[in-house]
């Protein structure tokens, strides 16, 4: 069986990685720190590379769903493009609109 070929304007898969959405995310040759660094000038770093990520909606759409209705403070990290902060406003709004 092969791998399958990824869609226009996604990257190659590496190497062993099987067909998790992950191994096209723009982070993977990215040090995981970066993601956590609590300045504003880390924080944009981190944003700008997920800017230019092709499965950013998808890695939003996890962390929503993993993170649900925690506060702020337990929530970590830039993902899907979005601040812990970001996170919460974007589940709250999405809470609101269920309902």
């Amino acid at each position: 069986m092969t791998a399958p070929t990824p869609a226009p304007g996604m990257p190659t898969p590496l190497p062993g990685a099987g067909t998790n959405w992950r191994m096209f995310g723009q982070c993977r040759d990215e040090d995981p720190e970066l993601f956590f660094l609590k300045t504003h000038a880390g924080r944009r770093e981190a944003l700008a590379v997920c800017a230019k990520c092709p499965v950013r909606e998808r890695c939003l759409t996890e962390a929503l769903a993993e993170e649900g209705g925690r506060n702020t403070g337990d929530r970590h990290g830039i993902r899907g493009g979005t601040t812990p902060t970001g996170r919460q406003k974007l589940h709250a709004r999405t809470a609101k609109t269920a309902t």
